[in-house]
């Protein structure tokens, strides 16, 4: 195993281990922490990634991926207003593919994978890590859902 991949388990079970001793207020105190900064930077490193993958190089070009980015966002929170039960739903299926394929990213897939293999493996990881999450807080997600009428 790489380095990174036994960093990440670590990290991931350490976090588990936590959610049993810490209390609720404690799990929030962190979760909001680590939204204000890892948060952030995940943010941050999703436009460096738009950059480098864009085919623009002009200064003025370069802003396109960043107001793209804020579009999305603003769409987000517009689609959450006036439809969210379908924003949740919509935000979990993006939320499963995007962590499926944040955490596939460092395991060295070659290029005879067929696209759907890889997608299909992105999805299953995702809904995996997802699963694990909600089953871990089943009231909360409950409750969730029943606030949305889903």
């Amino acid at each position: 195993m790489t380095k990174i991949i036994i960093f990440r388990i670590a990290i991931f079970t350490i976090f588990l281990l936590l959610s049993y001793l810490l209390s609720a207020n404690y799990q929030d105190m962190i979760g909001f922490a680590l939204v204000l900064s890892v948060g952030l930077i995940h943010g941050a490193n999703d436009l460096l990634i738009i950059k480098k993958n864009s085919k623009f190089t002009s200064n003025y070009s370069q802003f396109s991926p960043f107001f793209a980015y804020i579009g999305v966002v603003i769409l987000g929170f517009t689609f959450f207003y006036f439809f969210p039960s379908y924003a949740l739903i919509t935000f979990i299926i993006v939320s499963i593919y995007h962590f499926g394929e944040q955490h596939l990213e460092a395991i060295p897939i070659t290029r005879s994978l067929k696209n759907n293999y890889r997608v299909i493996s992105i999805l299953s990881h995702g809904i995996i890590l997802f699963t694990i999450i909600y089953l871990n807080n089943i009231k909360t997600v409950n409750n969730v859902f029943l606030s949305f009428k889903i």
